[in-house]
């Protein structure tokens, strides 16, 4: 399943237009005069918040939680300097690594379940994804994930209308798996 995620750029607060398959499927849009963001992921078909994200206090490493239904799931930083965090649900827990570069990968119970590429150079744009994900895995966590990471790492740049990325220059905790392709 190929995911894409677009940033606007010209908003008052972060938007993604999420497509899935090339068809435009989610919006996520950060709500106004919030201390901590909190991110709603709409289903454009049903106008349905499927899952919020919600920011939590925290001095170095993000914390996050993920409201769906009635589950809320733990999204935490596992290790700062290596870009290694985690989310756990009732079922599962999922690690994401930050790998060189602009690359992340996605581990639900061990196994690699999706990857993802961030673009490097835009002008007059937001950030974009190009994620790569097995048919059967939970898109909507996905999506959740990568969304919460760029809200957590892109800080005060979503106001300059150029921008160059460069990644993460060294240190991770899991190499990327170039030959990995979803299922």
């Amino acid at each position: 399943m190929r995911i894409n995620i677009k940033q606007n750029k010209i908003s008052l607060t972060s938007t993604y237009k999420v497509f899935i398959e090339g068809e435009n499927k989610y919006l996520a849009s950060a709500k106004l005069f919030r201390i901590f963001s909190e991110i709603p992921i709409i289903e454009l078909s049903s106008n349905e918040i499927k899952l919020t994200i919600k920011k939590r206090f925290f001095l170095f490493k993000p914390k996050y939680d993920f409201y769906r239904g009635n589950e809320i799931l733990t999204f935490r930083n596992i290790e700062f300097w290596r870009g290694h965090y985690q989310c756990i649900d009732s079922n599962s827990t999922y690690h994401i690594y930050a790998n060189k570069g602009l690359k992340f990968s996605v581990f639900r119970n061990g196994i690699q379940i999706a990857k993802w590429y961030k673009n490097d150079f835009a002008i007059l744009a937001g950030d974009e994804y190009d994620i790569w994900a097995n048919n059967n895995s939970d898109f909507e966590l996905i999506i959740a994930f990568c969304i919460t990471i760029d809200n957590h790492t892109s800080k005060n740049r979503n106001h300059s209308l150029f921008r160059v990325d460069l990644g993460r220059p060294g240190l991770v905790k899991k190499e990327f798996d170039t030959d990995w392709e979803p299922s």
